[in-house]
């Protein structure tokens, strides 16, 4: 993790690696003293379905119905799910900065243990330690739950 990352907020997302502007799916963020928030994306319509606001897409007919199949393959309920997307091999991980994770299992991981970057800072710190606990979105918006390996997977838009 670069020193940068401990102290300022990331939205990772992943994209399909042969994308259109359409193929982009936020997926979490990090941000100093949360818990890495992962993003559900359903496909049902509503504000959680994809795509929401990562791209505009202006591919409209007439009578104002989008042009193309605006749907996942399979919706994200958890972090297995964005990890499937991945080992299909048509889909990168890549943050809000353009940088391309090739090895998204071990930034995976990282984004799975974050812990608001507390041990991070009392390790470069130990004179100075953070003795607060990370906040976590799901008990702060109340819309969100936990998924089967315990990470928080939020409902609607955040960044």
């Amino acid at each position: 993790m670069r020193e940068r990352d401990a102290v300022i907020g990331r939205n990772f997302y992943i994209r399909r690696k042969k994308p259109t502007i359409y193929e982009t799916v936020h997926i979490c963020k990090r941000s100093w003293g949360w818990r890495t928030s992962w993003q559900e994306t359903v496909n049902d319509g509503t504000e959680n379905a994809w795509p929401r606001w990562c791209d505009e897409d202006h591919s409209l007919d007439e009578d104002g119905k989008y042009i193309s199949e605006r749907t996942l393959p399979w919706e994200i309920h958890s972090v297995e799910d964005i990890r499937r997307y991945l080992l299909t091999g048509e889909w990168e991980l890549i943050d809000e900065y353009g940088e391309v994770y090739p090895d998204w299992e071990s930034e995976i991981a990282e984004l799975v243990e974050w812990d608001g970057g507390k041990a991070s800072w009392n390790a470069r710190h130990p004179e100075k330690p953070v003795l607060w606990e990370p906040k976590e979105h799901d008990k702060e918006s109340g819309n969100g739950y936990r998924d089967h390996e315990g990470n928080i997977m939020v409902r609607g838009g955040f960044c």
